[in-house]
C-alpha cells in the first residue's frame, strides 16, 4: 500500500482517534493487498470487510469525498452500490446506498458478471426492505431484468420484482409453519412486493 493510501485510510476511520480506531486503521491496513489502491477500491474493500472494520456512514462519505468514484466497480465487477446494498445491516445499507446515491451512483448500474444484477435485483433478493425503499426512490428500474436460477429452477432472465415473488413461493414451508427467521423474511419479502407493485 502506498503512503497515499495510509494517508486516506486513516483519516476515514480515524477522524477523532482513538485506541479503537487506530486498530481498525491498522487491520485495514493489514487485510488489503499490496499495490497502490485508490479511493474506490478501499471503499469496497471496507464494505466488503465490514465486519471487521465497522464501515460507517463516515467511513464511506469521507472514502467518497478522498476521491472514491460511486460508479466504479469491483475487480469481480461489483458496482458500490450493489456491493452496499447487499450488507446486512438494513438501515446503516440505506444510508451509504443514499449517500453513493448523493455523490452520483447510477441506480441502474449494472454488474459486469453474466447475471447483468443491479443494486436492486440485491437489496430485493436479500430482503432489504429499507435499500429497496432507497432504491425506488432514486428511480431504480423495476423493470431491469437479471439473470438467475431460483432454488432448483431453470435460470431464466428475472425482473427484482419477480425473484422475490418466486423466492417467497420458494421458501415457504410445505405445511404452511415457518419459524419465526423465515417468517421476518416472508414479511420482509412481502414488504417488497408492495414497493416494487407500486413503483
Amino acid at each position: 500500500m502506498s503512503d497515499r493510501d495510509a494517508d486516506i485510510v486513516v483519516p476515514c476511520v480515524c477522524k477523532d482517534p482513538s485506541a479503537k480506531d487506530e486498530k481498525i486503521a491498522r487491520q485495514i491496513r493489514a487485510r488489503l493487498p499490496g499495490g497502490d489502491l485508490g479511493p474506490a477500491r478501499l471503499l469496497h474493500e471496507v464494505l466488503r470487510y465490514e465486519h471487521d472494520f465497522g464501515c460507517d456512514v463516515q467511513t464511506t462519505e469521507l472514502l467518497l469525498m478522498h476521491g472514491a468514484d460511486a460508479n466504479e466497480a469491483s475487480d469481480g465487477g461489483l458496482p458500490l452500490l450493489t456491493a452496499a446494498v447487499s450488507r446486512g445491516e438494513d438501515e446503516l445499507a440505506a444510508k451509504i446506498a443514499r449517500i453513493l446515491l448523493r455523490h452520483k451512483a447510477n441506480v441502474n448500474q449494472r454488474s459486469s458478471s453474466p447475471t447483468r444484477q443491479t443494486a436492486l435485483h440485491s437489496a430485493a433478493l436479500i430482503g432489504n426492505v429499507s435499500c429497496v425503499k432507497v432504491l425506488v426512490e432514486a428511480k431504480a428500474d423495476s423493470a431491469a431484468v437479471a439473470y438467475a436460477a431460483i432454488g432448483h429452477g431453470q435460470a431464466d432472465w428475472y425482473t427484482a420484482l419477480n425473484l422475490v415473488q418466486l423466492t417467497l413461493l420458494q421458501e415457504k414451508m410445505p405445511t404452511g409453519d415457518m419459524g419465526s427467521h423465515q417468517e421476518a423474511r416472508a414479511k420482509s419479502l412481502t414488504q417488497i412486493v408492495e414497493l416494487l407493485c407500486g413503483a
